[in-house]
């Protein structure tokens, strides 16, 4: 609908020959005044739906996405200033990841849920420790290691604060956060996070409106192989309201040009509520979807990336020759700076940086696909 259409809500056409109704709809659907009336229809009203109609005029976008979706208010449940949490995500390039991304976007609230933050480990998750325990009050509970098929190794780390639970998890040699979401989740419905100012579901269809999900694994064989990113019209990227939160200088394409290899089954069964318990064991492999990734670093990056190499399946030529120049730019640079160190080895005093050519070759790369 036109924003000229939506203005004849106020005014309706005097050739009408049916009396106009008192209330337009988005007069019924503000929260301040009119707080059961919106509760009551909202409650009804699936993500599909509440979209679709936030798509209908700027008015009702606002007035609906505002408070649906506030996520200051989802953290008050582990946090005493929202705000200041956020910054220091933001400040530690750390994400919110696990069942509250999840129940954020479905707009439902388990009470008996943790948080899951994950974070690089080192200056990261030290930082994020100490935020929990001088800010919030947390008290460190313990540690394990994390596991997944993809990680072998890693750190969960247990902080609590009476029946509130937050837990820090990193993987083993300094990986991205990132790439534990999408190459060590087992299924397609948790694959959503939360950055300071955005979040992001990867499989919103089949987990917000058909409520369905995957299994994710290590299938080899697929027919209808494909590149996704973050930028496709496949994800769903929800920005938030940064207001006080103060932005951390790692700039958002960092994420935005996230993209990865998927590899769907020929047979995709999916999961739901009445699903048997036995068509989770992993006995198939056609149950499985395929998640590549790699992490993109290097000493001429300020930043680190995920990709999708493309090496392994040469058959994708552009794939490969875009894959191919990345590492031509890196090795190339690499090299350049390092004959201007001291004795033409090692780290120079002065580095230059090229996390701008990276990012237009992952653009580029998206593009092409």
């Amino acid at each position: 609908m036109s924003r000229d259409m939506t203005m004849h809500l106020d005014e309706p056409s005097l050739s009408s020959t049916c009396m106009p109704f008192p209330y337009p709809l988005f007069a019924c659907l503000n929260r301040d005044t009119h707080y059961d009336v919106f509760n009551s229809l909202t409650s009804c009203l699936g993500n599909r739906e509440v979209l679709a109609l936030t798509q209908t005029c700027h008015r009702l976008h606002d007035q609906l996405k505002a408070p649906l979706w506030d996520v200051n208010v989802k953290l008050r449940r582990f946090f005493k200033d929202p705000i200041a949490f956020r910054s220091v995500l933001g400040q530690f390039r750390a994400i919110v990841s696990g069942s509250f991304a999840l129940q954020f976007l479905e707009r439902v609230i388990w009470p008996e849920s943790d948080l899951d933050v994950i974070a690089e480990e080192g200056e990261s998750m030290e930082g994020l420790a100490r935020y929990l325990i001088d800010c919030e009050g947390y008290t460190f509970s313990g540690r394990q290691d994390f596991h997944s098929y993809k990680f072998e190794r890693g750190v969960c780390e247990n902080y609590l604060l009476g029946t509130k639970k937050v837990q820090l998890i990193s993987a083993e040699n300094h990986i991205c956060p990132l790439l534990p979401v999408f190459c060590g989740y087992y299924t397609t419905a948790i694959v959503n996070f939360i950055t300071w100012n955005a979040a992001y579901s990867v499989f919103p269809h089949a987990t917000f409106v058909k409520h369905e999900t995957t299994l994710s694994g290590r299938l080899m064989n697929s027919t209808s192989d494909c590149l996704r990113g973050l930028q496709d019209n496949s994800t769903w990227k929800m920005h938030l309201d940064t207001t006080c939160v103060i932005a951390p200088s790692t700039p958002d394409s960092v994420i935005d040009y996230t993209h990865f290899f998927l590899a769907p089954p020929a047979e995709t069964p999916t999961l739901s509520s009445s699903t048997p318990a036995a068509a989770t064991d992993g006995s198939d492999e056609r149950r499985y979807y395929r998640v590549e990734a790699n992490m993109l670093w290097s000493p001429v990056l300020l930043y680190k990336y995920i990709y999708y190499r493309g090496k392994r399946y040469g058959r994708d030529k552009n794939l490969y020759e875009k894959s191919a120049c990345i590492d031509d730019i890196l090795w190339t640079s690499f090299c350049a700076q390092g004959k201007k160190a001291p004795g033409g080895r090692g780290k120079p005093d002065v580095v230059e940086y090229h996390d701008d050519e990276i990012i237009a070759s992952l653009r580029d790369e998206l593009i092409i696909h």
